[in-house]
């Protein structure tokens, strides 16, 4: 992810426009549409008795909401995978690898172009990590265009839907603000002045190594206000490590 940030911050030399489209689902385990990812395993080549079990897995799950601190009577959804079942992130992955498949599919036609940290290396055009997504496109808005209707045609189908208030775009330094603000239109996203974090981790570091693990620091620190440091056991500092640091 730094060599990608790298490679846009030097396009100015170049003379092109780049932009990184950072995307949020909203809610995306819950939008899965069940017909599509039956159709999505049958094309894979998942065999018909093993995809009717998985589908009766999913499909005959039943909930019940509190109201007033009272159960109310179950009922059956309609779509959706269950997050926290073992099975779900794998059937979440199988859907978006179709997202995948639309993505290499634009970069073949040309359509999308992506972004090439060398000419010996093939084009990026995309991360995923489960519902965390960043598109890599070139600065024009015929490309912004071609990637739009590329994740319309994957929330169509999918039943997937772009969380607009949590998404945002980022372009190279040499993006001129008119190109920033119709593409931004296009997109329906604001304008990001700096990528923010990616899989909880900051996309942008710069060469003081103070600032470079100053993020580390912040989330212990934040975990200790509540504790008593000085008193912590041999395991407690353990626990402390693992899980923050």
């Amino acid at each position: 992810m730094q060599e990608v940030l790298h490679q846009l911050r030097i396009t100015k030399r170049k003379k092109k426009h780049q932009a990184v489209l950072k995307l949020d689902m909203q809610k995306a385990y819950d939008r899965i549409e069940w017909d599509f990812l039956r159709d999505c395993m049958l094309q894979m080549g998942f065999s018909e008795k093993w995809v009717a079990l998985i589908m009766q897995c999913i499909t005959t799950v039943t909930f019940s909401v509190k109201l007033n601190g009272e159960p109310t009577p179950f009922f059956s959804p309609s779509r959706g995978l269950r997050q926290g079942d073992p099975l779900s992130p794998y059937l979440f992955i199988l859907i978006t690898n179709v997202l995948t498949w639309l993505m290499q599919k634009a970069v073949a036609e040309g359509s999308i172009q992506g972004i090439q940290l060398n000419r010996f290396c093939p084009k990026l055009s995309h991360l995923m990590f489960a519902d965390d997504v960043i598109f890599f496109m070139d600065g024009t808005l015929k490309e912004c265009q071609n990637l739009t209707l590329t994740i319309n045609r994957h929330c169509y189908a999918t039943g997937q839907a772009v969380n607009l208030n949590k998404s945002g775009v980022y372009f190279s330094k040499n993006c001129p603000p008119l190109l920033k603000r119709n593409m931004a239109q296009e997109l329906r996203v604001p304008v990001f002045d700096k990528t923010g974090k990616y899989l909880g981790i900051p996309t942008e570091w710069g060469q003081s190594k103070k600032e470079l693990f100053a993020w580390i620091l912040t989330r212990v620190n934040s975990k200790l206000e509540g504790w008593k440091e000085k008193l912590l056991t041999k395991a407690g500092k353990e626990v402390l490590i693992k899980s923050v640091v």
